[in-house]
């Protein structure tokens, strides 16, 4: 008595969901984990971009 492709494809859904949720997870502990310093360069370098972004459109007439 073999799979039916039905049964088949369900399969292959619930494990590709399986996969997406463990990658979710690695994803949500990577970014609820990391030093305080890696968020501190982050944000300096936003600045940093959105200053060099506001030269850009002053100097553009924008």
């Amino acid at each position: 008595m073999g799979c039916t492709q039905s049964t088949k494809s369900q399969s292959a859904a619930g494990l590709q969901l399986w996969y997406v949720k463990q990658i979710e997870e690695q994803v949500r502990s990577f970014y609820e984990n990391r030093p305080k310093s890696d968020i501190e360069d982050e944000q300096e370098w936003l600045e940093f971009v959105e200053d060099q972004i506001e030269e850009v459109w002053n100097a553009d007439g924008l």
